[in-house]
């Protein structure tokens, strides 16, 4: 046989080939920055430094109240939000991924992945725990003759299922960020629209197959098992094996047969899935198996074996704590290495009452998701011929050398899932933005977002004390331009505190501050267009950016000394024209905000200054049609009007605006 080294739950946020990460939605019990930043790269094949630099939301995550704030300098790129209105559920421990990517030349094309995950967002998923992770990816290009494809059907039936649990939670999360605007779109913004289109798209898909995926919003997920397994998989044949495995089970202390495991049992075998007979293990953490350990007399008596969850080879010798949570049923033969009519259940929701036998309730039911598949290649064994990925202990966290059921003494209860209190909740505003007036720094509401609701709060500053405000309302700030603030306000006695982000002249959120560019060097910012700048051009958060000034890297191909302001100047505009002419029209806002914010760093550049003494506007050719692409000539598109704002702005920016045409009298 040979190695086997399935993808960890990180893995699967990496992008199809030729594809990159646009924009996409998490939701889970916990999460970590470790996780998340290694995610978000490999999403959109950006660096820590790179996300901070463009300041773009690429990555929403929605986690249970418990769960402390993940701010956006800890993961650039990520949006955490927080909670606004009590959600009808106890905890959320759904643990759902739906992620957006598009095509790197051929931009009409995209794919969206859904991601179901027994472990949470965390660098403790990867490194110390049994979980287990199912996705499945719809490509534009299979929208095409569908009705065809009953496979690719259920796809867009499982993807479309789980986005309307992730919008239907959303509900009761600040999105502010998510909807912001502001005077023109902001380029995150433009990127979660977009997913949003294409998942629309999906949504219109006309089917009568099953989805695979399920929650538990209306009914339990073991109220829904039988019918589940009914639609998925043979529901006439009678299986002679099943395997529970959960990270948690019930926290009773009685000595009776654990109640959802029962109900399982019962379930199966009243609905003719499961013979009386059958083989049943159920798998556990001998030291941390809660009720298990009181019932395991009972579960003896049953005929059942409680066994130590198996650990496939490829995971390495280190003891790793079983979190998965499944239930695998399969006709077992003594001439067949195959496991016949097999059925798979993984998800979030844990053997237990709150986690699989009640639906969402805030006295008892958490939010739950989870899958149901019938797995037809599963092998008991594997010899030479077997794929390894079809052996079955290399799948689920399964073996069968010993049991439990004689060692009673080696089980202990554990801790069991602590209690948490409620930790990030939304503040009054989602976001502050910055501006300038006659040199002092203010933060300001956006127009667009106004107040959550009428709660007075306050912006601490560095050392901890309110902000004044001026006449506007607005707050002064007499630090460095913040990328993200410390927001103060009050419920009655209780003292609350978070960090909101700041939102930057360019639509950017808690983005690293600017350097000061010279004219050469602006052209690295723009060469790579649509990939972001190297790490090496950009900032670090330790960098004095007020007096960072970029190295020249002559990008015009002369020694500096002999280069003279027109031609260094002139060769910049022809390299822009050059670049933007060639521009994709879905990518056309994204150049706008890209070359904005590169020639406002300029604006102080040598040569710039050194072309304001001719008196001539060098930004004027741009306005020109042979340097526009075709659909952005004029003002009469949305994208022409657009670029025309910009170049306004940037004249204003430069200084240039009353000056001479280039090429006039």
């Amino acid at each position: 046989m040979s190695k086997f080294s399935p993808p960890s739950l990180v893995h699967h946020f990496e992008p199809p080939e030729n594809f990159i990460g646009t924009f996409g939605w998490l939701c889970g019990y916990s999460a970590d920055s470790d996780f998340l930043n290694n995610a978000l790269e490999r999403f959109s094949h950006q660096t820590n430094a790179q996300r901070a630099y463009s300041g773009r939301i690429v990555l929403a995550i929605l986690l249970d109240a418990g769960n402390p704030q993940i701010s956006m300098t800890a993961a650039p790129g990520l949006l955490h939000l927080p909670i606004r209105k009590n959600p009808p559920f106890k905890l959320l421990h759904a643990k759902v991924a739906i992620l957006g990517f598009q095509h790197e030349s051929e931009q009409s094309r995209w794919c969206i992945r859904l991601i179901v995950s027994t472990g949470n967002w965390t660098k403790n998923t990867l490194e110390d725990s049994l979980d287990l992770a199912w996705r499945v990816d719809v490509d534009s290009q299979t929208l095409t003759d569908i009705h065809k494809n009953k496979e690719r059907q259920q796809a867009c039936v499982d993807v479309h299922k789980a986005w309307q649990m992730m919008v239907w939670l959303t509900e009761y999360f600040d999105d502010r960020l998510l909807q912001l605007r502001t005077n023109i779109e902001t380029e995150s913004y433009r990127k979660r629209v977009q997913v949003e289109k294409w998942l629309q798209k999906i949504s219109e898909i006309k089917t009568s197959e099953s989805s695979r995926f399920f929650d538990n919003r209306r009914h339990s997920l073991l109220a829904q098992l039988v019918g589940k397994i009914s639609e998925l998989a043979d529901p006439n044949i009678r299986r002679n094996y099943l395997a529970m495995g959960s990270g948690f089970y019930e926290a009773n202390n009685s000595a009776g047969l654990p109640t959802v495991l029962g109900k399982i049992v019962d379930s199966l075998q009243d609905a003719d899935l499961l013979t009386n007979s059958a083989e049943i293990d159920v798998f556990i953490n001998p030291l941390d198996c809660q009720c298990i350990v009181h019932s395991i007399d009972a579960i003896k008596k049953q005929g059942w074996s409680v066994r130590k969850a198996g650990q496939p080879p490829f995971l390495g010798k280190q003891e790793k704590f079983l979190h998965a949570k499944f239930l695998f049923s399969a006709t077992y033969r003594k001439n067949s290495p195959y496991c016949n009519n097999a059925w798979l259940y993984l998800g979030s929701g844990n053997l237990t009452l709150p986690g699989f036998a009640q639906k969402t309730s805030v006295s008892g039911g958490n939010l739950e998701a989870g899958i149901i598949i019938a797995p037809q290649n599963f092998q008991w064994e594997g010899n030479k011929e077997t794929l390894p990925q079809n052996l079955i202990t290399n799948v689920l966290p399964m073996q069968w050398k010993d049991d439990l059921n004689s060692t009673p003494d080696k089980l202990s209860a554990g801790d069991g899932m602590p209690e948490r209190d409620t930790q990030f909740i939304a503040a009054p505003v989602a976001c502050l933005v910055w501006c300038e007036s006659n040199g002092i720094g203010k933060l300001k509401v956006p127009d667009e977002a106004g107040n959550l609701d009428t709660t007075p709060f306050d912006v601490l500053c560095v050392s901890g004390t309110p902000c004044a405000t001026d006449n506007s309302g607005y707050f002064n700030w007499v630090e460095a331009k913040p990328r993200q603030v410390t927001v103060r306000w009050f419920n009655g006695d209780s003292e609350f505190q978070t960090e909101v982000p700041v939102m930057d002249e360019h639509g950017r959120f808690a983005g690293t501050a600017l350097p000061q560019l010279e004219l050469e060097d602006a052209w690295w910012q723009l060469l790579n267009f649509p990939q972001p700048p190297e790490d090496e051009d950009l900032p670090t958060d330790t960098d004095d950016t007020e007096s960072n000034v970029m190295q020249s890297n002559n990008v015009i191909g002369m020694p500096e000394s002999n280069q003279y302001p027109a031609r260094v100047m002139m060769q910049l505009i022809e390299n822009i024209a050059k670049k933007q002419t060639a521009i994709v029209q879905v990518d056309w806002l994204t150049w706008c905000n890209r070359l904005e914010q590169t020639l406002i760093q300029a604006k102080d550049s040598v040569v710039l200054s050194a072309f304001r003494n001719f008196s001539i506007n060098p930004l004027s050719p741009l306005w020109e049609k042979p340097f526009r692409p075709a659909y952005a000539e004029t003002n009469l598109s949305s994208e022409g009007q657009c670029y025309e704002e910009m170049l306004l702005r940037l004249e204003q920016e430069w200084n240039v605006y009353s000056y001479k045409k280039l090429g006039s009298k």
